[in-house]
């Protein structure tokens, strides 16, 4: 499953899935390199839309999956891949 087919419905927003599928493409499809500087980081570009992190987050996360993410954010990959490492 994809990133936008899991994150965009869950905003329940039509009007919010072009704008946010555009931020998405100007970044090559890449989240990680959305959050680019304080002004223009996720948090911010998403404060004028119903988006709530501590809400909509864990469940659009939950919705994507850890497979998903994991080869989407090569850096979140990397953190989790020394977490794990550290456990074994």
């Amino acid at each position: 499953m994809s990133l936008k087919a899991c994150y965009f419905p869950l905003l329940q927003q039509d009007e919010i899935r072009p704008w946010a599928e555009d931020i998405l493409d100007q970044f090559n499809g890449n989240p990680e390199l959305i959050n680019n500087s304080s002004q223009t980081a996720p948090s911010k570009r998403l404060a004028v839309t119903p988006y709530r992190k501590t809400t909509h987050g864990p469940n659009i996360a939950k919705e994507i999956g850890l497979d998903v993410l994991r080869e989407k954010c090569k850096g979140f990959n990397d953190w989790l891949s020394r977490l794990e490492a550290l456990a074994a």
